[in-house]
């Protein structure tokens, strides 16, 4: 089967960007011909793991930036429709497979949407009601649309047809040796707004005396760095916390710390969450999505309320603390993964193109 991938951008760093990547590995991994076709690129290159059997391909060497404002972001958009429009490895797929809404609302504008999959990855309520408005009318014209949680389906579904859920599936393996632990608390994401690590500053900020030597790092890069890096010396929390930037292989990165922390202010289906598990981390998180019930329902975490971080502070301190807790989480950790192990989650998808 000729499968492509269509999305925003495939350069960035993000959660859909690498289960793009580990889904379309998986595909070629079970013989299918795929394509990943990029409408935009930031960097230049594609920063998660990708095998040599994924063609890929960029529409435009431009960047897509929030900076650009509204009337440039649709300017830069309709640019591409024509390069879309006749784009060879979506027209000559099997199946086109959406990443998110921009990719979506892209193919369904040059007409190429009635026999596509969309995949959305964040919560029903992510957008605004006229935004929603128009993104419940777009994704009709697919031909289905694919959703992370029971409870996305049941929302789209009485305005969508044909909905189903799949979850994503882990993009870090088990570590296959042993790391020495460190006093290391470890915090993986996009540095924005949403992810909340102004949050994690200030419940790190109350409980700094307290910390005995541990310290915290912060993996990723965003449009917020320059802010929480200001906001982090204002602090006076330089010896404490650092911002690491990005890297291709966060793996060890997880399995040398002893503590991973979530300070989101909201999210759709936190990936970070089951790398976490998949080198057995305890966790500590906010409640800020439905997922978290998921996850966490046979343990290996404390989840406090949604940007309390007082709560967040004084849970990091307990584990901190209290060295049976930490491996009494980790392992319950085990009990989280396998739902969600690369085969599994492939299954899910080869009954559905099978299916459709």
């Amino acid at each position: 089967m000729k499968i492509t991938f269509l999305i925003q951008d495939i350069s960035t760093y993000g959660g859909t960007e690498r289960t793009t990547c580990c889904l379309a590995n998986e595909f070629a991994r079970h013989g299918h011909s795929v394509s990943i076709v990029s409408v935009f690129n930031n960097i230049g290159r594609i920063p998660y793991p990708l095998s040599p059997d994924v063609h890929t391909e960029f529409l435009c060497s431009s960047e897509y930036s929030l900076s650009l404002g509204i009337i440039g972001r649709l300017h830069r958009i309709m640019q591409q429709r024509s390069n879309l429009k006749k784009c060879r490895a979506v027209n000559d797929a099997d199946v086109v497979i959406c990443q998110k809404f921009l990719a979506s609302l892209m193919l369904w504008s040059v007409g190429l949407a009635k026999n596509a999959i969309v995949c959305d990855h964040f919560k029903y309520e992510m957008y605004n009601k006229p935004i929603r408005y128009i993104r419940d009318r777009i994704y009709r014209q697919f031909r289905h649309l694919v959703v992370l949680t029971d409870k996305y389906r049941d929302q789209y579904s009485r305005r969508v047809k044909n909905v189903s859920v799949i979850p994503n599936m882990i993009s870090v393996g088990n570590p296959d040796k042993e790391y020495k632990k460190e006093k290391r608390i470890i915090s993986v994401g996009r540095l924005s707004h949403e992810k909340g690590y102004d949050l994690l500053l200030r419940s790190i900020l109350q409980i700094k005396p307290l910390m005995q030597g541990w310290h915290v790092d912060i993996f990723g890069d965003g449009p917020e760095k320059e802010n929480l890096v200001r906001l982090r010396d204002s602090m006076q929390l330089q010896d404490t916390v650092s911002f690491c930037g990005t890297t291709a292989d966060i793996t060890p990165e997880y399995c040398t710390s002893s503590i991973y922390v979530m300070s989101s202010r909201h999210e759709g289906f936190p990936m970070v969450l089951l790398e976490a598990a998949a080198c057995h981390l305890p966790i500590v998180t906010f409640n800020c999505s439905d997922s978290i019930a998921i996850l966490l329902k046979d343990g290996g975490g404390i989840v406090v309320p949604q940007e309390d971080t007082h709560s967040l502070g004084d849970a990091i301190l307990t584990l901190i603390k209290d060295e049976r807790l930490r491996e009494k989480l980790s392992t319950e950790t085990y009990n989280i993964t396998d739902n969600y192990m690369p085969e599994k989650i492939y299954s899910l998808w080869k009954q559905l193109l099978t299916t459709l």
